[in-house]
């Protein structure tokens, strides 16, 4: 979310592609004379979640942050999504097919309605079609519209670059074949597509909210998923209720949801957050990382004070850095200067004495989940020898003439330690930096603005590929517009990423992907830190509850034991 959560489990993508529904396991036992049927999912209930930060617009196209992510999603929906296991499976699409990997076909599910809402006649909500999909994409690529997804679409799709830059008035790429089909022409074989189709940002909205909310879009959302908006207090809580005309059912052939509605409130630490959960207030919670260690024991499992509760961990999806922004002198000129910033700083013992061993050290971008991991790749291990070197090299010896840099951070007790950890360790190699604290909202407007040459960002995969996280190097690719917030540019970089995404072989892809990342890691426009561990708690009653690198909860399939 950046927590940028972008999406960003592919397969091979060759010819025809016909994925049959996912669903979770609770029923996949088989009965038996000795073996009794697992129990059935219940329907009823409240679900009780909390996020950290707050959500101001459901609008798909506005949507960068991991809060709005994970409560939008349970209300609009897109032509695929990633399971549990991490695949593509179709969503509002049942399939697709596509001859040549630039031609892409899909055929849209029959029957599938938009919520019930007063934008329609009579208030009730029609079905979807193609023309939804072709409305949704084009807007997504509107300038007018402030999107913030125009990337997925502008250097893959025919004529979408020219309708973003408004020299044309539709996107030859987008086609309605007929009511329940719809078309997607590419500039040029494009491997990940699936996966960024995936997206929030390519959610399928209806053109009769937006033209009835219009500004106020953004607080009326009007989708085709589980569950419908029931409240929305901004900084207190958000309340869905269950779609009672949902289509999907399970393996028992029952409607999806179980749940009548989930509860989600605004919690700003994760500290009052467990405290919630542990007074019988939250269904789920993160565990925070300073009692983590009082809670969850060497062998992945809850120490017996917890023992009531159930434990989810995965290996997050996700890397932590500080942005380095590199249109400010002396970082932005000075390759030599990034890396000895890089070689001083003492990542394990981050990890040790602040993360409580929750993470490992980030040796690139790609966290390890990644098929494109490279488990060689060294990165920049501590050392402040390299340091002292690097700055040498840099024309800099101990630091003599470098001005202090300004490091803006969110706010929170981790963010916050870790950056005086680095504070200290950086001015054993002679380099100072001053220390800023806001919110993270506002973090990311003084990125964008370049407002400071240093920024504590973090990048959430919302769907498991290379290519979403190097999306964020991609020359031109800047802020407001793009997620490049370094303003890094190399043209070689460019080029083995489109070779990767271009790819069909698997191993070429790979091979392509970690050039790609060696240059990056080379160039240092990042202050690569650490790959965290995601876990989360949860009352004993919770069952159906998915989780894994993404970390984005799917309600529909959760239900509550009584």
């Amino acid at each position: 979310m950046l927590r940028y959560a972008y999406t960003v489990a592919i397969s091979c993508l060759t010819v025809l592609f016909t994925l049959g529904f996912s669903i979770p396991n609770f029923a996949e036992a088989e009965e038996s004379v000795t073996q009794s049927r697992p129990e059935r999912p219940k329907h009823g209930g409240f679900f009780r979640d909390s996020v950290l930060s707050s959500v101001t617009s459901f609008d798909p196209v506005k949507t960068l942050d991991v809060a709005t992510l994970r409560v939008g999603q349970q209300i609009y929906q897109t032509l695929v999504e990633i399971d549990e296991h991490l695949n593509v499976v179709p969503l509002l699409a049942e399939s697709w097919e596509t001859p040549d990997n630039k031609r892409w076909v899909f055929r849209m599910r029959k029957g599938i309605r938009f919520h019930d809402d007063p934008c329609f006649p009579g208030g009730k909500g029609r079905c979807v079609t193609a023309h939804d999909v072709k409305y949704s994409f084009e807007r997504l690529m509107n300038p007018k519209t402030m999107t913030v997804g125009s990337w997925i679409f502008t250097d893959i799709v025919l004529g979408a670059k020219d309708y973003f830059e408004e020299k044309t008035k539709d996107i030859k790429g987008f086609t309605v074949v007929d009511e329940q089909t719809f078309a997607i022409d590419l500039i040029k074989p494009f491997y990940p597509l699936l996966t960024r189709l995936s997206l929030y940002l390519c959610a399928i909205v209806p053109r009769e909210a937006v033209g009835k909310y219009n500004q106020d879009f953004g607080q009326h959302p009007v989708g085709t998923g589980p569950f419908v908006l029931d409240k929305f207090v901004p900084d207190q809580e958000i309340i869905l209720k269950r779609n009672e005309k949902y289509w999907e059912k399970d393996l028992n052939h029952i409607f999806l949801p179980y749940l009548d509605g989930v509860k989600i409130r605004f919690i700003r630490e994760e500290m009052l957050q467990f405290k919630e959960f542990q007074a019988g207030n939250l269904d789920v919670s993160d565990i925070p990382t300073p009692v983590y260690p009082s809670i969850v024991g060497e062998t992945k499992e809850l120490k017996s004070a917890y023992s009531k509760y159930q434990l989810k961990t995965a290996a997050a999806l996700e890397v932590h850095y500080y942005v380095l922004i590199m249109t400010k002198d002396p970082l932005g000129q000075n390759r030599a200067l990034r890396q000895a910033i890089n070689f001083a700083i003492d990542k394990n013992a981050i990890i040790k004495g602040i993360l409580k061993g929750r993470a490992k050290p980030a040796s690139g971008v790609l966290p390890p989940g990644l098929p494109s991991y490279n488990p060689l790749l060294k990165g920049y291990p501590y050392s402040l020898e390299l340091a002292k070197k690097k700055l040498d090299e840099a024309g800099y010896p101990e630091g003599k003439g470098l001005p202090v840099f300004t490091l803006v951070v969110d706010s929170g007790t981790i963010s916050e330690a870790i950056a005086s950890a680095i504070q200290n360790q950086l001015m054993k190699a002679g380099i100072r930096i001053k220390l800023e604290t806001t919110q993270f909202n506002t973090l990311i407007e003084m990125a964008v603005k370049e407002t400071a040459p240093m920024f504590r960002l973090w990048f959430a995969a919302t769907y498991p590929e290379a290519e979403l996280f190097f999306v964020q190097f991609l020359s031109g690719y800047y802020p407001p517009l793009g997620f490049n917030f370094a303003r890094y540019s190399n043209s070689k970089f460019d080029e083995l990423l489109e070779n990767a995404t271009q790819a069909m072989d698997e191993q070429d892809r790979i091979r392509f992907y970690r050039e790609a990342e060696e240059l990056v890691v080379s160039d240092a426009p990042w202050i690569f830190l650490y790959y965290p561990e995601a876990a989360k708690i949860l009352q004993p009653n919770v069952m159906g509850y998915e989780f894994n690198g993404l970390q984005l909860p799917k309600y529909k399939y959760v239900w509550l034991k009584k």
